[in-house]
C-alpha cells in the first residue's frame, strides 16, 4: 500500500511565479527519500492555509491573515477528507502552528518530531504529522539547522514504509 501524504504550505505563490506549480520547492527533498515524480504525483497533495496568494511586501509575500485562514479552513477540511492522508506534513513555522496548534517550540525543537493529530478534527482519527521548514532559498534555518532537515526527512521516509 502507497501511503498518502498531504503537505500544507503557508500560500500558494504569485501567479505566474517560477516556482507556481505547488509542492515546485518540494520535490527535490522527495527525490531525496527516494519519491520518483510519479509516486509523488499519485500520493501526494500539496495544499496551503489560504486558497490565494495574499500578496506582496517589502520582506516578500505577505503572511495570510487570520481572517483569510479561517474562511479557507472549511475548504482545506474537505480536501484532507477528500483525500484521506495517511501522514500530513506542515510546512512552514506559520503552516506548523496552524496544523499543530498544541505543540509549543521553536523550529529547532519542532522540526525532526514526529507527533499524532487528527488535522483540524477532519479525519476522525489520528495520522502522524512530520513538520518541515520552508524551504525557500530565502531561509537561514536551512542552513544553521540541516540536521534538523535530515532527521525530518529520515523519519518520513521511514513513516512511508
Amino acid at each position: 500500500m502507497s501511503k498518502k501524504i498531504v503537505f500544507i504550505g503557508q500560500a500558494p505563490a504569485r501567479p505566474g511565479a517560477k516556482h507556481g506549480e505547488a509542492g515546485t520547492y518540494m520535490r527535490p527533498w522527495l527525490h531525496r527519500i527516494g519519491l520518483e515524480d510519479e509516486a509523488i504525483m499519485r500520493q501526494c497533495r500539496f495544499y496551503a492555509l489560504i486558497g490565494i496568494f495574499p500578496g506582496s511586501g517589502v520582506q516578500g509575500h505577505l503572511r495570510p491573515t487570520p481572517a483569510q485562514i479561517a474562511e479557507h479552513r472549511p475548504v482545506l477540511e474537505n480536501l484532507m477528507q477528500d483525500f484521506q492522508p495517511d501522514i500530513i506534513v506542515p510546512v512552514g513555522a506559520m503552516a506548523i502552528g496552524e496544523v499543530l496548534p498544541t505543540i509549543k517550540g521553536t523550529l529547532d525543537t519542532i522540526v525532526g518530531g514526529t507527533y499524532r493529530i487528527d488535522p483540524y478534527g477532519s479525519l476522525g482519527k489520528e495520522i502522524i504529522a512530520i513538520p518541515l521548514p520552508h524551504p525557500s532559498g530565502r531561509s537561514t534555518w536551512l542552513h544553521t539547522h540541516a540536521d534538523k532537515l535530515t532527521e525530518a526527512l529520515r523519519l518520513l521516509k521511514e513513516s512511508l514504509t
